[in-house]
């Protein structure tokens, strides 16, 4: 039986979104990135917010590297606001998750939903330009969850978004749900090649849903780092030790 997922995103921001710098704050995050590949587009690079989103970052890791992404067309795309793919065909929804620092900047990556905040599956969108519409907000609003956001090929995401689309008109050809009509079809294909992900510093599997391992080194780091402290140390006494010698030498060659 074929479910299809109605989304609800807030057309208001259309058209005039502000561009705001791109920046990764410090806190929080881990190294762990997505390489994304689009055919005739280029590479777009996002880091995943591990920590602030858990649930979230580990099922998008799932999917990306199952290959579920290879191959789906960006099907929902609105210059100055959202560029869209997945084919709401992820195996699960999950909960809604928010973090106050994870918000709506330009480049953000976020889960894309129904009315129901808990209903998020497979389906993402890139901001194009900020769209704090989508934070979750003091009045009660649930907003999206923002789960990463771009480091590399802002530039791309933009040229995606300037991809001429139907408009009020569904794409010729395409069956598409009725919902989904009006929302920025675009009138080529705008494939995802592929998604890859990095874990630099993952020592278990994200995959697994085990994410303990993504906020730093670990205790494994720990270790290696007293050693080479340990060795520093070790190092500056032998220099200093050789030096005393060196110089007692010195003076016994004045005496005489």
């Amino acid at each position: 039986m074929l479910v299809t997922v109605a989304l609800s995103f807030p057309l208001f921001s259309s058209g005039s979104a502000q561009k705001e710098p791109v920046y990764v704050p410090s806190e929080g995050l881990d190294n762990t990135t997505a390489t994304m590949e689009v055919e005739g587009f280029g590479t777009i690079v996002f880091i995943l917010y591990l920590n602030w989103t858990p649930i979230t970052t580990s099922n998008f890791i799932t999917l990306a590297e199952e290959g579920h992404y290879d191959g789906v067309l960006f099907h929902r795309i609105i210059d100055d606001f959202v560029i869209q793919t997945g084919d709401g065909g992820g195996s699960s929804s999950i909960e809604l998750e928010y973090h106050p620092n994870a918000t709506h900047i330009d480049g953000a990556v976020g889960m894309a939903r129904s009315d129901d905040p808990d209903s998020a599956s497979d389906q993402f969108y890139i901001c194009d330009g900020a769209q704090h519409g989508l934070d979750a907000s003091p009045d009660g609003s649930a907003g999206y969850a923002a789960f990463g956001v771009v480091i590399e090929g802002l530039d791309v995401v933009q040229a995606i978004a300037k991809t001429p689309v139907y408009g009020e008109n569904s794409r010729p050809g395409i069956v598409i749900p009725t919902l989904w009509q009006n929302l920025g079809t675009p009138k080529e294909d705008v494939v995802v090649t592929s998604i890859t992900i990095q874990h630099p510093n993952a020592t278990t599997d994200v995959g697994e849903g085990n994410l303990s391992a993504a906020a730093g080194m670990g205790e494994g780091g720990d270790i290696t780092l007293f050693l080479l402290v340990g060795l520093m140390f070790v190092g500056i006494g032998m220099v200093l030790f050789l030096r005393k010698r060196k110089l007692a030498s010195v003076a016994e060659d004045t005496e005489q």
